[in-house]
Order: C-alpha cells, then structure tokens, then sequence
C-alpha cells in the first residue's frame, strides 16, 4: 500500500531514532539489559555479582590492613624489624626490643650490647660493640685504653709532669720526699693486700718496640729499711689498667746486700719481668711503713733500674 507523505515521514523519523541508538548507544539501557555484555569499569568493582577485588585481603580499602596486605609467606628484615605474612596482613615484630637484630628474615641474639665499649687484655685495644649488637670492632688506642669507660685516652692529667725513664737506665730515687697527697694504689693480685701507704713517685717509660722488660726497685739506703714494691701500669692514674706489680723477691734471688728475710722473701726489693707491647707505660714506685720486731721499715733511697 502506498502511504501518504505524512506517513512516509513519520516511517523515516522512526528509523533514524532506531539507527542514531545503535550509533551512540544508552549504557543504562544496555546494562540492563540479561544479554547485554559487562562494561570495563563494573568488571574492576567489587559488589554482588562477585566481580573481581582488587584488595588481597577482601577488608576496608581505608584501614592499614588493607593498605599493607601481602601475599607472601617469606620473612623479611627491614632494617631491625622482623616482616612477617599472616592471613594476609603484615607483622612486624622489633627484634631490638629482644635484644636481637634481624638478618636474612629472623631474629638474631646480640653478640654483645649495641655502642657498648671494654678495654682488652692489653689495655691498648677498645673493644667497641657496632649499633646493631652484630659483633665487635677493635680500636687500636695510640696511648691507652681506661678501663673505667672502655674509651681510649690520649693523656693522664695527674702524670703530665712524670719524668720519664728510658730502658737501659738506672735512678736513684727518694722516697722520703714524695708527700702522700695521692697515694697510687696496685691492683689485687700483688702480695699482700694491705695498702702501701708511704710516699710514692711515678716514671713514664716509653716501650719502642715488643720486647721482654726487666723492672727492679731495690732498698740501698744504709741507715733505713725499705719494704719497696713497683707495680707497672697503662695509665697512671687508673688502677685498672695495671700490667703488672710485684712486692717481694725470694731471699734466694734477690741483690740486695744484707740478709732481712720474711717469711721466705726479702720485702726489699721487688721486681717485674714481663713482656711488652710498643707503647707508653707508667712505673710507680711505693713503699709500706710499719714496724715489725725490732725493724723500723719507713722511707729512704731507692734505686731504679730497667733493662
């Protein structure tokens, strides 16, 4: 049948309505529609339909679990904190806070205590502990470790004015004239443990090189007796840092002209055989004072001598 002019156009408006759909199609429209496809953006969204999550842990994308969800089950160290994967959350555990550190993803026990610092054996050495507690490192000191702290020292204030002695050399000394303002004390382990409370003196003695050093202080003076003892040190004034000391000699061995034996030992004179390191060493001469039978021991001429 023929249709009208009117009909025509109307026909035509039709179809371009139909037409200019297809072109710029609704996505409201298709996405309601049951055969209509998924478009990119509901694809990444979570929701109902089960669609893809992109967070690993499923939680509130605005909490730090979510933020720091992880998938791995290997331990890891950052820095001294021990990373851990559980049920897809991190944990971190402070290894410090046991007193370890962390390496190759476990807690590890301090070797020793973190900036922690001890002199060795022979007190030139600071042994000082790394910041992480993983081993010690050795600082070698240029004049001495103080045992007090640990810490290497350059100088000893109450020594600055010791004369100093050189090994091959032999000094005359009077003890009579050193006051008892400050009294150096030996270190346990050196004869008796009374204090030596006479006068005492002090040398610096510079060691050049490693090598076996004899130290003897002998009572020569002829109208007094002399209990003598020489104790050897790394830094004057601390008693920690004592090499070595002797008292008393067996009556056997010792030099001394006369014949004043106590006990197996001629209390005048003392001596020390040791070796040594190159270095700065400070020898203390004492003497004890006291009264035993008729023997008056107090002050009087010593001689040093160092080979």
């Amino acid at each position: 049948m023929r249709l009208p002019w009117y009909g025509l156009a109307l026909a035509s408006g039709v179809l371009l309505v139909g037409c200019s759909a297809l072109i710029n199609p609704d996505d409201g429209r298709l996405g309601s529609s049951p055969d209509a496809g998924t478009s990119e953006s509901d694809a990444s969204s979570p929701g109902e339909d089960g669609g893809p999550d992109p967070r690993p842990d499923g939680g509130d994308p605005g909490t730090d679990a979510g933020a720091s969800g992880c998938t791995s089950e290997e331990p890891r160290c950052e820095g001294d904190a021990l990373v851990t994967c559980v049920g897809g959350m991190e944990v971190r555990q402070d290894c410090r806070a046991r007193s370890a550190y962390c390496d190759e993803g476990e807690c590890v026990d301090w070797e020793c205590e973190p900036g922690s610092r001890e002199c060795a054996d022979d007190l030139r050495t600071s042994l000082v502990c790394d910041a992480r507690g993983t081993g010690v490192m050795e600082v070698v000191c240029p004049v001495a470790c103080d045992p007090t702290d640990g810490s290497c020292t350059t100088s000893s204030d109450r020594c600055m004015d010791a004369p100093s002695v050189t090994l091959g050399s032999t000094h005359m000394v009077d003890l009579c004239i050193k006051n008892d303002d400050h009294t150096f004390r030996r270190a346990p382990g050196c004869g008796v443990e009374s204090r030596a409370d006479g006068g005492d003196t002090v040398f610096r003695l510079e060691v050049p090189s490693r090598r076996e050093v004899t130290i003897e202080l002998s009572d020569v003076d002829t109208t007094a007796a002399i209990d003598t003892i020489v104790y050897l040190r790394r830094l004057c004034d601390a008693e920690g840092s004592q090499v070595a000391c002797d008292d008393d000699v067996r009556c056997e061995d010792s030099t001394v002209p006369g014949e004043l034996c106590i006990g197996g030992a001629d209390v005048r004179q003392s001596r020390i055989t040791t070796r040594l390191e190159p270095g700065t060493y400070y020898v203390v001469l004492d003497h004890f004072e006291y009264t035993r039978g008729e023997v008056r021991f107090g002050c009087g001429e010593v001689r040093l001598t160092l080979e």
